[in-house]
């Protein structure tokens, strides 16, 4: 079936849905290019440029209005944090630092670059009631470090040559991407005390993750990375107490057979302590047990002899070797 055009070059067509355009911020042929729409104060935030450059715009749900005449930077995100608008800004347009809008005025929470040039502070989610950004201070590294905010301080947390490019949380963990020079653009992590690296997925310098959109899907946090064998394809991040745990414990005569789960491929350990109180003491039982190729796999191992002569017997698993 052919599809033709209207005829009015300023309607449109759809199926049975009303598409409107809201308004023509940038009047003319020219782009207002709106993103980063944020619901704050029950109106539509977002950044669109017009004549007098890149700014903050409400959409009450009638009309589109210019916020104050703060330049927001480009690169930015609006994030909604303890009753305030937090993002990008600068007066003149050369210096982006962190701002923050209360709905009435603009706020200067800090010069993260001391030599006054760009900062490009980019605010990403918030954990455990702190804001986190990235931003280039120009003397950590040539790049990004990653940022908290409380409203009014703001805290650098890495020294990474380039960190924060993208952050979210996860099972109360703050993941981020970051290149500490070493292994490339890659996972890591923070627990609200330490960063830790979550896993070199393409091994040595080289970057396996871009800042893609990433999701949330079925208690996993989906992403595109590469390993350096198969190109960039779909990969997941789970907790690691959701795939990894023992799921049985059975008595089979004088033997012990222990079922766990665990990501295919890893190596596990099975450990065992004996006696009442005896947890802080185990030790190796079996050899290593590589487990097969997959996503999740169930592994098995049975303890011979495990059912005998142990008033009480506890088991855990290690990663191997």
């Amino acid at each position: 079936m052919a599809w033709t055009p209207p005829t009015d070059a300023n309607s449109g067509s759809g199926d049975g849905t009303n598409l409107t355009r809201v308004t023509d911020i940038y009047p003319g042929n020219s782009s207002s290019n709106p993103f980063s729409l944020t619901v704050f104060n029950n109106a539509l935030y977002f950044l669109a440029s017009d004549t007098t450059g890149n700014g903050l715009w409400k959409y009450d749900g009638t009309n589109a209005t210019r916020v104050g005449t703060m330049i927001l930077n480009s690169i930015n995100n609006l994030l909604v944090y303890n009753g305030a608008l937090y993002m990008g800004a600068a007066t003149s347009g050369t210096d982006f630092e962190p701002w923050k809008y209360d709905g009435t005025n603009f706020t200067f929470l800090g010069e993260v670059n001391a030599h006054g040039t760009n900062a490009t502070p980019i605010f990403w989610t918030t954990y455990r009631n702190l804001a986190f950004f990235s931003a280039a201070d120009g003397v950590h590294g040539t790049g990004y470090q990653l940022w908290s905010c409380d409203g009014t301080n703001l805290t650098r947390l890495s020294n990474f040559v380039t960190g924060g490019i993208y952050a979210f949380t996860f099972n109360d963990t703050l993941y981020f991407l970051a290149d500490d020079g070493t292994t490339g653009v890659e996972f890591w992590r923070y627990d609200g005390t330490t960063i830790s690296l979550v896993a070199d997925i393409y091994p040595g310098p080289a970057t396996s993750l871009l800042p893609t959109p990433l999701s949330a899907f079925n208690n996993s946090y989906m992403f595109e990375a590469t390993d350096g064998l198969h190109g960039s394809e779909l990969w997941r991040m789970d907790g690691l107490s959701d795939v990894f745990r023992i799921t049985q414990i059975a008595h089979q005569g004088n033997d012990v057979s222990v079922t766990w789960t665990t990501p295919g491929g890893w190596t596990n350990v099975v450990q065992v302590a004996n006696g009442l109180g005896g947890t802080n003491n185990f030790s190796d039982r079996s050899p290593s047990i590589p487990a097969v190729n997959g996503d999740i796999v169930t592994t098995n191992y049975l303890d011979i002899g495990g059912a005998t002569n142990h008033p009480s017997r506890f088991y855990r698993i290690r990663l191997g070797p």
